[in-house]
């Protein structure tokens, strides 16, 4: 088939969540199909678009455009539009876009995260059925996060999210029912997306990893290293390691004194670049290459308290073959079993004693290291995840533009 890919950002390197799942499916479904990718991109990424030439044809880059305080400000209580679906307003990209669709024949539009449904809705039902891969259950993610800043007595970051998520609901429930086919990462997330709007087919194709690409480290590294990995202004992320810091770390260095965390990510924001002050952590900033930083871990830790799909991070750090400790909101959509794939643990005090433990026991790491990677391998490589997304193809092409189709017509992965 000739599927037409709309990403938010050019799907190459693979060195964050977005791109990391863009990539992997293109490279996957290139074996088989023609695919060709129309997305926004950032400066310098001439080079990299070229390189991904080996795989797709890259039909147009588009710088993503820039929103100012004070809009986003008036547009939260006044535009019924989630902020969401403004992050990537943009004629050009749109113009492209309808270029595109009356010059040539598509198969299958695939439109990759809700940011991208503005793009695809304004061509009014023209072109070919659209498949929404939805890389989250963006209401729920908003839901969450105003319970944390509830608790933690941030009133305003609270009323934002709850005002986001009343939009976001109205908003994903519309583009839900008018895409051909729905693909979530996770069950949890179909459920949250099947309460905004019953699409009319539906699949699960998680995040992946290549396993070929992330070897197990054979070797353990001395020493005590933590570390958590990400984009560190993504506001999750934020929120995972400022708890940690405040809350968990002072109980693991008073019981490891040798013990240091490393927090590895881009665009570290001043309140995570501030905790790389205290004593014992290391903030790393933009990394051309995580793997070794993975090499270096005794210990992943993924405190998340806020989110949903399925954590690339916890999958890397399985593939490589670092024993991970997370929340259970951390590990949500991974099919992972605790105390054989991973550790869970909410509260500092048991998150504390779990990694505490790890760290003096040998044969346990190796455990569930040798469990996790298996895990890896057999669920969450890319060559396993692709064929459900064929599946989809097959169904949308034969219901066509503007048909309807079955209802979970075929099994889950």
């Amino acid at each position: 088939m000739r599927l037409l890919f709309l990403t938010p950002q050019l799907p190459y390197p693979p060195d964050k969540g977005t791109r990391i799942r863009n990539f992997g499916l293109i490279k996957e479904l290139s074996r088989r199909h023609e695919i060709g990718v129309l997305s926004f991109a950032e400066s310098g990424d001439a080079e990299a678009a070229a390189e991904l030439g080996r795989w797709c044809r890259v039909l147009g880059l588009f710088e993503a455009p820039r929103r100012g305080h004070a809009e986003r400000a008036w547009r939260t209580f006044l535009d019924p539009i989630p902020d969401l679906a403004r992050r990537l307003a943009s004629a050009p990209f749109e113009e492209r876009l309808r270029e595109l669709l009356a010059g040539d024949r598509w198969d299958v539009l695939q439109v990759e995260a809700l940011e991208m449904a503005p793009h695809w809705l304004a061509q009014r039902g023209y072109g070919p059925p659209a498949v929404l891969d939805a890389h989250n259950a963006e209401w729920i993610l908003q839901w969450r996060a105003a319970a944390i800043d509830l608790r933690a007595g941030r009133p305003l970051g609270a009323l934002y999210s709850v005002v986001q998520a009343a939009k976001l609901w109205r908003y994903e429930g519309s583009a839900v029912r008018r895409a051909a086919a729905v693909v979530a990462v996770s069950e949890p997330d179909l459920r949250s997306i099947r309460r905004v709007g019953r699409p009319r087919l539906d699949a699960i194709a998680p995040n992946g990893v290549d396993t070929d690409a992330l070897p197990f480290r054979e070797v353990e590294p001395p020493g005590e290293m933590l570390i958590f990995t990400g984009t560190m202004d993504f506001r999750p992320n934020v929120d995972a390691v400022r708890w940690f810091a405040a809350r968990v770390w002072p109980r693991v260095r008073s019981a490891r004194p040798s013990a240091r965390f490393r927090i590895v990510g881009r665009a570290p924001t001043p309140a995570v670049r501030a905790l790389g002050g205290r004593s014992g952590v290391e903030v790393t900033g933009a990394v051309d290459d995580a793997a070794p930083h993975f090499r270096d871990a005794a210990v992943y830790v993924a405190p998340l308290r806020i989110g949903g799909g399925v954590r690339l991070k916890l999958l890397e750090a399985f593939a490589h073959g670092v024993p991970v400790v997370s929340t259970r909101l951390g590990a949500e959509g991974i099919e992972a079993e605790p105390d054989r794939h991973l550790v869970l643990a909410d509260e500092p005090e048991a998150m504390a004693q779990a990694i505490v433990a790890l760290l003096a026991d040998r044969d346990r790491r190796h455990q569930l290291a040798a469990a996790a990677r298996q895990l890896v391998v057999e669920r969450y490589d890319w060559r396993v995840i692709a064929p459900t997304l064929d599946r989809v193809y097959e169904q949308v092409a034969r219901s066509g533009p503007g048909r309807g189709a079955e209802r979970g017509a075929f099994a889950r992965l």
